[in-house]
């Protein structure tokens, strides 16, 4: 998390000052450390927790850790998924949402019919959503940069052969990722013999939108989470 973040989600009203000296206390306790981000054009700094502060945390879980990851490989991927994961969340619809970190360390999730595809395919989330025809299984996607075409069509030919993923959700960056997305989706989901599964939204329509999540597919139907 940023330091703006923890601000935010974590400590209310209280002043950046505030925040600065209770984070010097968790990192001279040896629970956190001080990481360098680079968030847009000035870099700006975070914290990630020890291996001590994750021994510290371990019996408090909900669920057993037995893997290890204490770093994000991707600063501005994972921050950003965070202000999702948090509007996400927020929605009534939404029964459950396992973040990537959880659903890598936990053998809970890769034993689990249910999710063994979503760890298997490093969904960025694996979310249960209420629905009127009932509860639906998808897997999130956050993309901020274009991969290749090919990278694309196989993680969504992966996603159409499992039975247990009843769709994907994918929030983009900007339109040309979204578009990139929906073509490799339109030639899977014909291969496949069936409707498209993958539903796509913009970055700054999500984050924008507090009442209700708007996603459409390639045919331009619509799912909506509120």
């Amino acid at each position: 998390m940023s330091r703006n973040q923890i601000q935010k989600y974590l400590f209310g009203n209280a002043s950046k000052q505030c925040v600065n000296y209770r984070m010097k206390k968790l990192v001279r306790a040896g629970l956190v450390e001080r990481i360098a981000l680079i968030l847009g054009s000035n870099p700006k700094y975070g914290y990630s927790i020890t291996n001590f502060g994750l021994k510290i945390i371990k019996p408090m879980l909900p669920y057993e850790v037995t893997g290890k990851i204490l770093r994000s490989e991707c600063a501005k991927h994972d921050t950003a998924l965070l202000d999702i994961r948090i509007i996400v969340t927020q929605k009534s619809m939404v029964i459950s949402y396992v973040p990537e970190n959880v659903l890598q360390c936990c053998d809970f999730y890769r034993s689990n019919e249910n999710f063994r595809p979503f760890v298997e395919l490093n969904s960025d989330a694996a979310i249960s959503v209420q629905t009127k025809v009932g509860e639906v299984k998808l897997a999130l996607e956050y993309e901020r940069s274009k991969k290749l075409a090919t990278r694309y069509k196989e993680k969504l030919d992966q996603y159409y052969r499992s039975g247990q993923v009843d769709g994907v959700l994918y929030i983009c960056d900007n339109r040309e990722l979204q578009n990139i997305i929906w073509k490799s989706d339109r030639k899977i989901s014909q291969s496949h013999q069936c409707d498209p599964k993958v539903y796509c939204a913009l970055s700054e329509d999500v984050l924008t939108n507090r009442d209700e999540l708007i996603f459409s597919n390639v045919d331009k139907y619509i799912f909506r989470i509120s």
